[in-house]
């Protein structure tokens, strides 16, 4: 049985790609990641863990992409919105071959109904059973979590569990300048170097300027100069 249309559209953005990460963990992450996006990878759960700033969110909806890109079924799931609904959305998820589970810590919280950590442990039971995969992130380890659920977080270090670390600032703002071009933005190095000076470092925030800038520009039909970035912005 092919699993019940969500109740909120849950696809990832276009043109998400694993290419575009930069990866400065040591080991590499993406090889993990991407056989687990390919179904490549001996370990069913892949279990990613960091600060909120870490790129975590856009590694999962880029190895869902990739995935798709596969011909594989694959969802992505951000657990904090999920939790509006009631448990029965997973119903059926298992016979997808990937599941991405972004910010499964959201389930530690004293106000989720404590149907949703049973419905997710019954969920990886059944996709174990019949050999899918996940992708999971949080911003702890699995030992860490304050599930209300102990099998839950056992079964949750059953597999691989990594660290994503931050980037450092280079990194950091090659990726956000990768993204623009993405989207068909052309930064100028001047321009490049002014964000450098006066952005938030951290990746959430620069996101959040790339999509006021791209937005900006479109409704007033001009180019991202440094003039059009502080009238936006009043840097």
């Amino acid at each position: 049985m092919f699993p019940r249309q969500l109740p909120l559209d849950y696809r990832w953005p276009d043109n998400f790609s694993l290419s575009h990460y930069q990866d400065v963990a040591e080991p590499p992450l993406l090889p993990l990641v991407q056989a687990q996006a390919e179904g490549t990878s001996e370990d069913m759960l892949l279990y990613l863990w960091g600060a909120e700033d870490t790129g975590k969110s856009f590694l999962l909806q880029a190895a869902a992409q990739h995935a798709s890109d596969q011909g594989r079924a694959v969802m992505y799931l951000p657990v904090p919105e999920l939790l509006q609904w009631s448990p029965d959305v997973l119903d059926g998820l298992e016979t997808l071959d990937l599941l991405c589970i972004d910010d499964i810590q959201a389930l530690s919280d004293d106000s989720v109904d404590p149907r949703w950590p049973e419905a997710f442990f019954n969920l990886f039971n059944r996709a174990r059973d019949a050999g899918k995969c996940w992708l999971v992130s949080a911003d702890r380890t699995p030992r860490e979590l304050e599930v209300p659920l102990a099998d839950l977080v056992s079964r949750l270090q059953w597999g691989v569990v990594r660290q994503v670390p931050r980037l450092d600032e280079s990194s950091m703002f090659r990726f956000w300048a990768d993204r623009a071009r993405d989207r068909g933005i052309v930064l100028d190095e001047d321009v490049q170097q002014f964000v450098m000076r006066r952005a938030e470092r951290n990746l959430p925030a620069l996101m959040r300027l790339l999509d006021e800038l791209d937005e900006e520009s479109l409704v007033e039909k001009r180019r991202i100069t440094v003039p059009f970035i502080k009238k936006v912005t009043g840097w």
